[in-house]
C-alpha cells in the first residue's frame, strides 16, 4: 500500500510530499504508465506534467529533503530499533493542481495498469485532503475545478499558469488570504478566461517579434520569485 503523505506549507505556498523511496518510486512509475507510449516530447501538457515526475525522482534519489526516524521495536523489552528513511519535496500548490488536471486526461480505470490507477488516485486524494484539513471550502472548490474544467488544448500556454502562480499567488497575495484565493486563481488558468487570453495574446505578439515559439518564452520575474523561495527570502 502506498503511504505518501502531503501537508501544506505554513504559508500555503506549496505542498510537501513525503514518502519512502518505494512509495515515491511507485508514484513515479505509475505516472509514466498512465502516459501514452508514443513519443510525447513535443506535447506541451505532458512536458509540464513531467516537472512533477522530475521532482519526485529527485526526492527519492536524495536530492531534496531526507528524514531519518529511529524507533525502538519494543521500548520496554528490547534495545532493537528500526530505522525508517523518508524523502520529501515541496511543490508550488497551484502548479501541482494544474499537473493533477493534466494527469486526469490520461487516467482510465478500465484500461491500462489497474495498480497504477490506484496509486495515482490515492495521490490525488492525499493532495486534496491536505487542502481540506486547512479549508473545507477551498477543498470543495478545487475538487470541483478539477472535475469540471475542460482539458487544456494543444495550444495552451502553461507558462501563463506558472506566471500567475508566481505573481498573483506567491508574491502579491497576503498570507491570510492565500489559500482561499486558490479557486479564483485556478479560474484564471482557463483558456476562456479574459485574463489568460490577454496574456496569451501578448505572448504570441512577443514570440512573433522574437521569431520563436510562444512555448519557448519565459517570464523573467517568475525565476526571481522561485529563486527567492529557494533561498528563503519568501517563506513557504
Amino acid at each position: 500500500m502506498n503511504t505518501i503523505k502531503a501537508t501544506l506549507t505554513p504559508n500555503a505556498v506549496g505542498l510537501v510530499l513525503c514518502g519512502s523511496e518505494h512509495d515515491l518510486m511507485d508514484l513515479y512509475d505509475a505516472i509514466y504508465q498512465a502516459l501514452p507510449e508514443d513519443d510525447y516530447m513535443e506535447d506541451e501538457n505532458i512536458m509540464y506534467l513531467l516537472g512533477l515526475t522530475y521532482d519526485i525522482r529527485k526526492a527519492y534519489s536524495g536530492y531534496r529533503e531526507e528524514h531519518i526516524d529511529i524507533q525502538p521495536v519494543a521500548p520496554k523489552t528490547s534495545d532493537t530499533c528500526t530505522i525508517e528513511t523518508t524523502y520529501s519535496v515541496t511543490i508550488v500548490l497551484p502548479i501541482l493542481i494544474v499537473q493533477l488536471h493534466i494527469l486526469s486526461e490520461y487516467l482510465d480505470p478500465f484500461q491500462g495498469d489497474e495498480q497504477a490507477y490506484k496509486v495515482i488516485m490515492n495521490f490525488k486524494n492525499v493532495v486534496l485532503n491536505a487542502i481540506k484539513i486547512k479549508s473545507k471550502d477551498t477543498y470543495e472548490k478545487v475538487n470541483n475545478w478539477l472535475e469540471t474544467t475542460d482539458l487544456f488544448s494543444e495550444d495552451y500556454i502553461f507558462d501563463i499558469a506558472t506566471h500567475f502562480s508566481a505573481i498573483e499567488y506567491i508574491q502579491y497575495k497576503p498570507v491570510a488570504k492565500r489559500l482561499q484565493s486558490l479557486p479564483t486563481l485556478l479560474r484564471t488558468f482557463e483558456e476562456s478566461n479574459q485574463k489568460y487570453q490577454q496574456v496569451a495574446q501578448l505572448s504570441y505578439l512577443k514570440a512573433k517579434e522574437l521569431n520563436c515559439r510562444v512555448h519557448d518564452l519565459r517570464f523573467d520575474l517568475d525565476d526571481e520569485i522561485f529563486e527567492q523561495l529557494d533561498n528563503g527570502q519568501i517563506n513557504w
